[in-house]
């Protein structure tokens, strides 16, 4: 698997305070959180391909944050923490039933 995108992660890649033009290239796809944040794709310069936009993570807070390169890593991203807390939770349950 390639190398996550520069800026993934806990870095706001767009600022603290985004300019309004830069919030106008988002477009909304998926909510990320029962909180209210929510992933968006970012179209910037120009791009016309969804599936190789940058994928964005708007936080309920208004923070936003580099999330994937594009679609296809994000998917890969999430099947990756959704098998960790799978196994993760196995393991407990294991734990448990060792006592």
């Amino acid at each position: 698997m390639a190398a996550p995108a520069a800026g993934y992660g806990r870095v706001s890649v767009l600022g603290p305070e985004p300019p309004a033009e830069t919030r106008d290239q988002l477009i909304p796809f998926a909510q990320a959180t029962a909180s209210g944040s929510f992933y968006a794709l970012w179209k910037r310069d120009g791009g016309t391909d969804l599936a190789r936009l940058p994928v964005i993570f708007c936080g309920d807070e208004g923070e936003l944050y580099m999330a994937a390169r594009d679609l296809l890593e994000l998917f890969r991203l999430r099947a990756a923490e959704d098998e960790d807390s799978i196994i993760a939770d196995l393991l407990d349950e294991l734990e448990e039933f060792s006592l």
